[in-house]
C-alpha cells in the first residue's frame, strides 16, 4: 500500500518513502517525508509554514493544506552520496545548477540512494 497521499499517474511506481531532511540552498532546513518513485520525488514538509513564499513555485503544490515539493526527474542532472560517521547526506543537482540536499542524519542513505539510481 502507498504511504504517499499525492497522487500518482497510472504509470508511476511508488520506491520508498523516507522521514527525513531536506536542505534547500540559500532557503532553509525543512523535517517532513521523502517519497520516491520512478517519475518524480515529492517531499511532504511537515512544517505549519507556507513553503510557496520561499521556494520556487513551480515545484510546490497544495492539497489538504500540505505542501508538497514535487521534482520531476528530468529536473535531475547528478546525485551523491556524501557520508561522514554522523552525518549521511544525498546531494541532488538540478539541470538549472541549484542543489536540494537530502539530510538523513545518522542514519544510512543506501535505500534512498538505490531508489534514486532506478
Amino acid at each position: 500500500m502507498a504511504k504517499c497521499k499525492y497522487p500518482l499517474d497510472a504509470d508511476e511506481t511508488e520506491l520508498g518513502t523516507w522521514t527525513t531532511n531536506i536542505i534547500l540552498t540559500d532557503i532553509g532546513r525543512f523535517v517532513g517525508d521523502l517519497t520516491i518513485t520512478n517519475k518524480k520525488l515529492i517531499y511532504l514538509s511537515k512544517f505549519d509554514m507556507s513553503l510557496k513564499a520561499i521556494a520556487n513555485k513551480a515545484l510546490f503544490y497544495g492539497i489538504d493544506q500540505e505542501q508538497y515539493l514535487v521534482l520531476p526527474r528530468e529536473r535531475i542532472k547528478n546525485v551523491k552520496a556524501k557520508k561522514s560517521l554522523i552525518n549521511k547526506r544525498v546531494i541532488i543537482t538540478l539541470d538549472d545548477g541549484d542543489e536540494i540536499i537530502i539530510d538523513n542524519g545518522m542514519l544510512s542513505v543506501d535505500k534512498i540512494m538505490k531508489a534514486l539510481e532506478k
